[in-house]
């Protein structure tokens, strides 16, 4: 991801972290692809699913936020 997209990234989810008020982490390893793919496309109830930022990335991102506590469990793969 080229530097000015991933700083685009990482303030579009910074401000989706400022605006919520829960956030949940899931780990889905073991999903299928099928289930996978289910999850993404899934927006029942406002919900979002977002994936694919790195690690020092995501910790930017929870920056000045409600959900900062949440940031030990961003750990691992993106």
């Amino acid at each position: 991801m080229e530097r000015a997209a991933k700083k685009d990234a990482v303030e579009a989810l910074n401000g989706l972290f400022k605006t919520t008020s829960v956030a949940v982490v899931a780990h889905y390893s073991g999903l299928t692809v099928a289930q996978m793919q289910k999850l993404r496309n899934a927006d029942e109830a406002g919900g979002r699913f977002r994936e694919g930022l790195e690690e020092p990335s995501r910790q930017i991102a929870l920056e000045g936020t409600d959900v900062v506590a949440i940031g030990p469990l961003l750990k691992g793969r993106p």
